[in-house]
């Protein structure tokens, strides 16, 4: 008897416990509304994630649940997202900011970062969001789903304008569906047109397949169409494409093979300018982390104001090639210019072709000048110029201008000679000219320099450096984190940036003993000012 009252009284315990935190439960899982701009409201089910719009009009206000549901946190879990007829417009993506797809245990001042790891829970996709977008649905805007990750989405026959970006934090998202009955727009498997193909909206960024073959139809590809799409290897582009848009390709990590130079009529390709401040996904390898990477055309950019500084301006921009696999580039005949990004973190671009047309500058020019290439970005190793071209020449394995004044580019090269002489026509060494170059063990300048460009020997190995004449001007970072045991300028140095030697410090593992520093600044000869 004592035992079967001692079985009874664990029962008891374990249904007054268990009932307690049913209840608990109960309290804690509640419907909430509100309004949301206009005539517009939403509600939400916190048991079952469960997000609806209704009303009618634009949704412009952003939803927030915490205050209502007595959290901390602002940010609420979404498993299904439904938009009911009457919804004509989700303002931008400050309206489901605080949305997410997953439970996030995040504080009140937690600021959400640019981007995120692309690798994470791939397998997860089939899980994600399908949305339908209802009849009377007129305007997609960049990123209206925020953090909500959508597997599957469908434009109605209403919708008459998507904005550029409008997908562009969908990692997960396979396919869009449009209605036949829309004017504007169409979708052929999954992937998303203008009504007479004319021109390739998005290519979903979580479509499978390893090459795509674009209709022949299609003239143009919209700004940002293949972004961030995690299984491409290949895609053929029609001999008739007239237009890449701006940072088509970006991210596209495992893209290797684009047929651009059969694209005649091509003759720009351009950096995506990120103007609203939608956030676009940008690959980073954590294990192989390049010192480099935080260090912004010759300014560390974790030292500056990001609201303020002219650099704000810099990490907006995204290259129509940034971040691919490709490992060759070759130029079609047209092409005249390409701009300063396109090629940013393609760490197996080895071959690079100089078309015939081609007049843009390599490595010199304005920051976010669409004429000028930053092609140091890329660990180039071999150059060939077509013949026919009149704007550079290559000697001795290094790119200069055809005129022969500046110094473009070092190729990294194993079998350079170690010893270098740059001659006396040679007025600039232009931006990331060497940089993570350690195929010179001694430079030599003959002449006089007009200028050393932003991170010109950047992260160099470069042993001696000698200059015969004088430099006029030291532009940010020329030196940063070299490897320097020899700077001499014979004429002196007129004007320097502050960061032209930072971090040249025998504390980081570099070849110079403690007092090189100050002899070397001592050698510089007559300055003007630090600026």
């Amino acid at each position: 008897m004592k035992r079967a009252g001692y079985i009874i009284t664990l029962m008891i315990a374990f249904w007054m416990v268990a009932g307690g935190l049913f209840f608990a439960q109960s309290v804690q899982a509640k419907v909430v509304s509100g309004s949301c701009g206009g005539e517009t409201k939403y509600r939400y089910d916190s048991k079952s994630k469960k997000l609806e719009l209704y009303g009618r009009g634009v949704v412009s206000q952003t939803i927030r649940v915490d205050e209502q549901l007595s959290r901390k946190n602002r940010y609420f879990q979404v498993k299904k997202l439904v938009i009911r007829q009457g919804i004509t417009a989700i303002k931008d993506s400050s309206v489901l900011q605080y949305a997410s797809e997953e439970e996030r245990g995040i504080s009140d001042d937690y600021e959400p970062g640019w981007g995120f790891d692309v690798w994470r829970g791939l397998g997860d996709a089939t899980e994600k969001l399908y949305v339908e977008l209802p009849e009377g649905f007129t305007t997609i805007t960049a990123n209206m789903f925020g953090d909500i990750q959508v597997r599957e989405i469908y434009i109605p026959a209403s919708v008459t304008k998507i904005e550029e970006g409008a997908f562009g934090a969908q990692i997960y998202l396979t396919s869009i569906r449009v209605s036949f009955n829309n004017s504007k727009y169409r979708s052929q498997n999954g992937v998303l047109y203008n009504k007479k193909m004319t021109t390739l909206i998005c290519y979903p960024m979580g479509k499978e397949g390893r090459t795509f073959v674009v209709p022949d139809t299609v003239r143009q590809t919209a700004p940002l169409s293949f972004k961030g799409n995690y299984y491409l290897k290949k895609i053929v582009l029609p001999k008739n494409l007239h237009k890449l848009g701006e940072g088509s390709f970006f991210d596209c990590i495992l893209l290797k093979d684009v047929n651009l130079e059969t694209l005649n009529h091509l003759e720009r390709i351009s950096d995506y300018y990120n103007k609203s401040d939608v956030r676009v996904i940008h690959y980073y390898d954590s294990e192989n982390e390049d010192p480099y990477d935080r260090y912004v055309n010759g300014v560390d950019y974790f030292a500056l104001d990001h609201d303020e500084g002219q650099f704000d301006g810099y990490l907006k921009r995204y290259g129509t090639f940034a971040g691919t696999g490709i490992t060759s580039f070759r130029m079609p005949s047209n092409l005249q210019y390409i701009a300063p990004e396109t090629f940013r973190n393609c760490e197996q671009l080895k071959t690079f072709y100089i078309g015939k047309a081609f007049r843009g500058k390599i490595n010199y020019g304005e920051e976010g000048d669409p004429d000028t290439l930053f092609l140091y970005y890329a660990p180039i190793r071999l150059i060939q110029i077509d013949k026919e071209n009149t704007s550079y020449q290559l000697q001795n394995e290094i790119l200069y201008t055809r005129d022969g004044h500046i110094l473009c580019q070092a190729l990294k090269n194993d079998n350079a000679d170690s010893q270098l002489t740059i001659p006396s026509c040679v007025t600039e060494i232009a931006d990331g000219a060497f940089y993570r170059n350690s195929e010179f063990g001694a430079i030599e300048v003959k002449g006089s320099l007009e200028r050393i460009g932003i991170s010109a020997f950047a992260c160099a190995d470069v042993g001696s450096f000698y200059v015969k004449g004088g430099v006029n001007y030291l532009d940010r970072g020329s030196f940063y984190q070299s490897a320097i045991s020899e700077w001499r300028c014979h004429g002196g140095v007129k004007k320097y940036e502050k960061s032209a030697f930072q971090d040249v410090d025998a504390t980081n593992g570099y070849a110079i003993d403690m007092n090189a520093i100050t002899k070397l600044y001592q050698e510089l000869g007559p300055m003007s000012r630090f600026s």
